[in-house]
């Protein structure tokens, strides 16, 4: 009898301490222990359960499914693609990438149909020419940076190669060896570096300033806008028969968001 008197107690007490505290279930499944502290429509703060002494710690709201708090409400949120860090409130409009590059994770950038910046194909075009893809972007200090530098380097290269040559019986020139300094090949592996890094910093500020504006547009009421071209088959009256005839085409699909 004491046996299940005490199992009984100890189901009550875990069922109590369950509904003490709320639970923040994210996108990847797992469920935070947590006593929520503030809710914006950018980030949620809230502390560790197991350490409500301990430091607060902040969430994107996108990355949320749902808060079920202790009193059984429940908060359920949308998936609204928001990845700021910036925990002052809304984010500012007007913003450069210098302020940028410090609040938005460029791995957390997901791909919207609308993005003004393609990091694939800016990317590529920092490959062609060094510094393109800044350029492209509006970084323009960036861009004579990535462009002069490298230009800079392949030239010290390029002068620290002796190349030396022959006169062959039949009076061709060949060439026979090559003297490379150390200083060329220095070179040569600096604007390697800076060829990579070039190709990496115009992707990432694809991806920030892109992560910025569709933060913007979230805050403005527009996410949710969404744009399709659907096919259609349908029946049309005949002018030259009686009855009607399958005729096919295209629709012109347009979604506004919901306010």
């Amino acid at each position: 009898m004491k046996r299940l008197i005490f199992i009984a107690v100890m189901m009550l007490g875990s069922v109590m301490v369950s509904r003490a505290q709320d639970i923040i279930t994210t996108r990847s499944g797992e469920d935070i222990q947590a006593k929520v502290e503030e809710v914006s429509p950018l980030m949620i703060k809230y502390k560790r359960f197991s350490n409500l002494d301990g430091p607060t710690y902040s969430i994107s709201t996108a990355q949320v499914v749902m808060i079920r708090y202790e009193n059984g409400e429940k908060d359920v949120f949308d998936g609204v693609p928001v990845h700021t860090a910036y925990s002052e409130g809304p984010v500012p409009e007007g913003l450069r990438y210098k302020e940028l590059k410090h609040i938005y994770n460029p791995k957390m950038y997901i791909r919207q149909y609308d993005d003004r910046f393609s990091p694939g194909w800016l990317g590529f075009a920092s490959f062609v020419i060094p510094g393109l893809g800044q350029a492209i972007e509006g970084e323009w200090w960036r861009a004579a940076g990535f462009f002069f530098g490298s230009g800079l380097l392949s030239s010290i290269a390029s002068n620290g190669v002796e190349v030396h040559y022959t006169t062959g019986s039949n009076g061709g020139i060949y060439v026979t060896d090559y003297d490379i300094s150390t200083v060329s090949v220095i070179c040569v592996l600096a604007n390697l570096g800076l060829e990579i890094w070039n190709i990496v910093d115009a992707v990432r500020i694809a991806k920030v300033k892109n992560m910025y504006v569709q933060d913007l547009r979230a805050q403005r009421g527009l996410a949710g806008f969404d744009v399709k071209l659907e096919p259609f088959v349908a029946s049309a009256p005949s002018p030259a028969h009686a009855g009607f005839t399958p005729a096919a085409g295209l629709s012109f699909k347009v979604t506004l968001p919901n306010k």
